[in-house]
């Protein structure tokens, strides 16, 4: 679905280029400008894709590094800290539901903020189609204001989440 807005936004963009082109520009121009213009929404489609991947596997290794991290135990003396790692005994505190929660929570709005910014990314090619003047601007301004509405979501969703682990780690 996603696929054929892209191709009815790269559409409309060629009928504006197409209306726009003065009357010496060949069709070969036209042409070259439209196949420039799908390469670049399609690299940063693919930039946005690969960006959204490493949140996810920058969060799954987070995730994972807490989960062991509640399975080990240590002390703190005077000299520096000792610790054993093992499998412990699968259960934690509250402190460490708390700091997984908390590690999840900043894992999830990481991910949120790479989607908002790949497809920011995207729009921003889109809009970089469409004829210079009050249209590209507008489509420019309304990619910009998707961002800062997803990147404050995020932020939002995060603190709701750090503020039930807080309630975690007091329990």
């Amino acid at each position: 679905m996603t696929n054929n807005k892209l191709l009815l936004s790269l559409s409309i963009a060629a009928a504006f280029a197409l209306t726009a082109c003065n009357q010496q520009s060949t069709e070969a121009d036209v042409a070259e400008a439209q196949r420039e213009a799908q390469q670049d929404v399609a690299e940063a489609r693919q930039e946005a894709r690969q960006d959204v991947a490493e949140a996810r596997q920058d969060a799954a290794q987070s995730n994972t590094g807490i989960g062991n991290n509640a399975r080990t135990t240590g002390t703190t003396g005077t000299a520096g800290t000792t610790g054993t790692t093992g499998t412990g005994t699968g259960t934690m505190t509250g402190t460490d539901r708390g700091d997984v929660a908390e590690t999840e929570a900043q894992a999830q709005y990481d991910i949120a903020v790479a989607e908002a910014e790949a497809q920011h990314r995207v729009a921003t090619e889109r809009a970089n189609t469409l004829p210079a003047g009050a249209e590209r601007d507008a489509a420019r301004a309304e990619a910009d204001a998707q961002l800062e509405k997803a990147k404050a979501d995020a932020e939002a969703r995060r603190a709701q989440a750090e503020a039930e682990a807080e309630r975690m780690q007091q329990r």
